[in-house]
């Protein structure tokens, strides 16, 4: 397959950019937060001493429909997709959010233009215990897929491979989706034999109401198509995508079961709270004692003698040390006790109670 221009697309902060410098031996900036792509980046790929690629980076997007609140990256990135030509569009997804960013590659496979998948941080994945069988992916996408890890420059090999090996498969649409025949049969007669099934499904998504097809609901088509592609996706994880719990989940699952458990909570809590208490009396009281001390020897008896070495009037030293200083020296003393409380119960949020 000869390859002069891809595109990158993908959600925001899928790793879109980290790949194209990585591609382009570039430095645009990164980041771990959408809207650091604003507008289309271009580059120069080099896999061959006289040979290069085109590569485009787009700007973040979630949907290829525009909606009137989209900002103008993403509405450029719909643009771009729809009006401009590519080889090879590159769709980067998440590997630890499969299921939202698979919505765009959804609607990319109904374009039905050459498109390869890179499933993106698949070492985080395995840490979190999520295992993605990426033939299995590849077979339902119906197109190839790689896992990868953007900031590795095995990444550059690994795309070169895919792009040079690439059989396009022909996208059949949502066959299995008894919605999708209804629409078929409802709206597609109305439209061009040659009409590519996005331009079919945006036709639909721009008006209507599913009430022409289903009486009985009167739901927006656009929600029924979206529909279509949720349960495409759902299908396609529940095939490649088998996420192990790990034992200190189970562990805290456990617990949860035990801590929220209808009769036992309540009493649990005030548990809880009873030796928080004791905890903050028996512990921060021994430091009470030495604060109260320590604030009473500097505070009232330490001014006092002060005032009497500057020869000042006894009532000045009675009224700084007395009256000052001990309630200085009283509201010090609670100190420790609402240091323990607030490490207590830090201590509470933090273990998720």
């Amino acid at each position: 397959m000869t390859i002069k221009r891809i595109a990158l697309i993908g959600n925001p902060n899928s790793g879109k950019t980290t790949l194209f410098n990585r591609l382009t031996q570039l430095n645009y900036r990164e980041g771990n937060y959408s809207g650091v792509t604003v507008e289309s980046c271009h580059g120069t790929w080099s896999i061959k001493p006289n040979k290069t690629i085109e590569v485009v980076d787009l700007p973040g997007c979630y949907s290829l429909q525009s909606f009137s609140h989209d900002s103008k990256d993403m509405q450029e990135t719909i643009n771009t997709i729809k009006n401009e030509s590519f080889d090879c569009i590159i769709n980067v997804v998440d590997a630890l959010n499969l299921q939202r960013h698979l919505y765009l590659t959804m609607q990319l496979r109904e374009l039905d233009i050459p498109m390869i998948v890179l499933v993106n941080r698949i070492d985080l994945a395995k840490k979190h215990n999520i295992e993605i069988n990426i033939s299995s992916l590849s077979e339902a996408l119906q197109c190839p897929v790689i896992p990868t890890i953007a900031i590795e420059s095995a990444v550059s090999n690994d795309l070169l491979k895919a792009i040079n090996g690439y059989q396009h498969q022909v996208f059949t649409g949502y066959e299995l989706s008894d919605n999708w025949r209804s629409l078929q049969d409802q709206y597609l007669a109305k439209l061009p034999e040659s009409t590519p099934h996005y331009e079919f499904l945006m036709a639909l998504e721009n008006g209507h109401s599913l009430k022409e097809v289903y009486p009985a609901n009167d739901l927006p088509l656009s929600v029924a198509i979206a529909d279509i592609r949720y349960q495409r996706i759902e299908s396609v994880l529940a095939t490649s995508v088998l996420k192990r719990q790990s034992k200190t989940r189970s562990i805290h699952r456990r617990l949860d079961q035990i801590v929220l458990h209808d009769w036992l909570g309540i009493p649990i809590f005030f548990l809880v709270m009873y030796g928080l208490f004791s905890f903050t009396i028996s512990f921060a009281g021994n430091i009470q004692v030495a604060v109260d001390a320590l604030t009473h020897a500097i505070l009232v008896d330490g001014v006092q003698q002060a005032t009497a070495w500057l020869s000042m009037p006894s009532w000045w030293g009675s009224f700084l040390g007395l009256g000052i200083g001990q309630g200085i020296a009283t509201t010090l003393t609670f100190t420790p006790v609402l240091f323990c409380m607030f490490v207590g119960l830090g201590f509470l949020e933090h273990s998720g109670y």
